[in-house]
């Protein structure tokens, strides 16, 4: 009888194997990581951009932001799309009847790949109310795919509020 000392071959390979398949398991979710923080990130950034824009429409005078609902008198909600650039934005504020406004007057805070809308309800839930949606939209690549034309994913952040007349 010889005596056998040391690793044969195929329990090397196999060692290897097992360690490949942990290795590409860290690896899989670590990227799962990596897109669950881009995600938040963008989630977060949504979430500053409405609360901004929030305050500054709190701070306008009742019946301008009431009067950018077109039919007060029923209780669906006009919806004001809010363009990315100041410039188109204060234009269209200007068209709204909701005043004249300079650059430094609005939030300086614009999330690249998001878009905007204002839903505004006058006279909702009660009389002399008004109820106003934030949906800040933001987009988010998708990193299932190694190629660079991976689909996005667009993804809502919604803020509700609702102006008393009364203060």
């Amino acid at each position: 009888m010889w005596k056998q000392e040391g690793f044969s071959i195929v329990e090397v390979m196999i060692a290897i194997v097992v360690l490949v398949v942990g290795l590409l398991g860290v690896a899989a979710m670590q990227t799962k990581a990596i897109q669950a923080n881009v995600f938040a990130g963008r989630v977060t950034e949504g979430c500053a951009v409405g609360e901004a824009w929030m305050e500054w429409i709190m701070k306008q005078p009742y019946d301008r932001i009431a009067a950018l609902d077109v039919n007060p008198a029923d209780t669906a909600a006009t919806a004001r799309t809010v363009p990315c650039d100041s410039a188109t934005a204060i234009e269209n504020f200007q068209t709204w009847g909701l005043g004249a406004f300079t650059e430094e007057q609005l939030p300086n805070v614009r999330a690249g790949g998001s878009a905007m809308t204002w839903r505004i309800t006058a006279n909702y839930p009660i009389e002399n109310t008004t109820t106003v949606e934030i949906d800040t939209s933001v987009a988010i690549k998708k990193i299932d795919a190694a190629s660079s034309s991976s689909p996005m994913i667009t993804k809502p952040v919604v803020l509700r509020f609702t102006l008393s007349r009364h203060g």
